[in-house]
C-alpha cells in the first residue's frame, strides 16, 4: 500500500462566528480571523503572523515529518507511470 492509500483526508471549512456562536466556543475562536486545526481530535490555534509563509509553516507543522516528502513522491511516481 502506497502512503495515500494510508492518508484519510483533509477537510477545511469556514464559520460565521456571528451566526454560530455554540461553535465558536467550542472551537474556543477569541478573535476574527482565526485559524484552528483539528488534527486527531486535538485542536491547534494559529497565533501567528498572517503571512504565506507563515501559515504555510503552521500547517506543516501539524503533521509528520516525512509525509509531505512521501505523498509528493508518491505523486510524482503516479504521474510518470
Amino acid at each position: 500500500m502506497g502512503v495515500l492509500s494510508h492518508f484519510v483526508g483533509l477537510g477545511v471549512g469556514s464559520i460565521q462566528v456571528q451566526l454560530d456562536h455554540a461553535l465558536a466556543n467550542k472551537l474556543r475562536i477569541s478573535r476574527i480571523p482565526s485559524i484552528v486545526a483539528i488534527v486527531n481530535g486535538r485542536m491547534h490555534h494559529y497565533g501567528g503572523r498572517w503571512g504565506l509563509y507563515e501559515i504555510r509553516d503552521f500547517i506543516r507543522s501539524l503533521f509528520p515529518t516525512d509525509l509531505i516528502q512521501q505523498v509528493l513522491m508518491s505523486l510524482k511516481h503516479r504521474v510518470t507511470n
